[in-house]
């Protein structure tokens, strides 16, 4: 669109130059000459790179954001199992003593 009417350069060839430039590759098989275009590409290079960064940074802070949920879900599941297994051993025991406690009081 824009960058093709800019650069004067067909559709096809104002793409692909737009993601050369984008992804910092630089073939260097298209280059704009006249003074304008030149500082057009300039700009649009800058302006990319900021942009694809900008969106590349919030994509993987949403994974890491989700990973670490998920990493503290389990953390949270692991404690209570734990404690959950201990609780039934502790009632386990006390519930051993109480037997041993009712049959001493019963054998009499």
């Amino acid at each position: 669109g824009v960058f093709a009417l800019v650069t004067g350069l067909s559709v096809a060839d104002a793409f692909y130059l737009a993601v050369v430039i984008t992804t910092t590759v630089g073939y260097g098989d298209l280059t704009p000459v006249l003074p304008a275009t030149k500082l057009f590409t300039a700009f649009y290079a800058l302006l990319s790179v900021a942009v694809v960064s900008t969106r590349l940074g919030s994509l993987l802070s949403a994974l890491f954001d989700q990973t670490n949920r998920r990493l503290e879900d389990l953390r949270r599941r692991r404690i209570v199992k734990m404690a959950t297994k201990k609780r039934g051993a502790e009632e386990e025991t006390a519930e051993e003593g109480l037997k041993e406690e009712c049959g001493k009081a019963w054998r009499v």
